[in-house]
């Protein structure tokens, strides 16, 4: 299992926390190589910086509603191993655990080398009714650039 992917409601949400409800988000550090999510308070955009430590992350996404336009997330260990990863192949390869592109609002895929994190995920989209989930195996696997522009 490589990953997973669904469809989430169009509005505004704390839709990063439902995906990841159980998950130790502090332990990573955050790269957002690419975002457009929008919080419901201010209009304003939310998870401006181009890297997050796991604190950062978690008080950014669960202090308030936001709506995601597109966003692509990646996780790594170590602050030290933070890199441009823009293939299915660096992902492999390389030290970063977790990648959830979000585009168009409503399609997210989540890529995690952990296996387990794919099934709490697909558990919590379950829970949360999100539609059309899929896992995403080396059989149907079709992304594969990282980009969600």
């Amino acid at each position: 299992m490589t990953g997973i992917q669904f469809t989430v409601p169009n509005r505004y949400d704390n839709m990063l926390l439902k995906v990841f409800d159980g998950i130790n988000l502090e332990k990573f550090y955050w790269k957002i190589s690419e975002s457009e999510v929008i919080t419901k308070r201010a209009q304003l955009p939310l998870l401006q910086e181009s890297f997050l430590c796991g604190t950062e992350f978690v008080k950014s996404v669960e202090a308030q509603e936001y709506y995601v336009i597109f966003l692509n997330l990646q996780a790594f260990y170590s602050e030290n191993e933070i890199m441009d990863i823009t293939t299915l192949e660096d992902f492999r390869s390389g030290t970063c655990q977790l990648i959830l592109l979000v585009t168009d609002s409503i399609f997210v895929e989540i890529f995690a080398k952990e296996e387990e994190t794919i099934k709490k995920i697909a558990k919590n989209a379950s829970h949360n009714e999100f539609k059309d989930i899929e896992f995403i195996t080396e059989k149907n696997v079709s992304r594969r650039l990282f980009k969600v522009l």
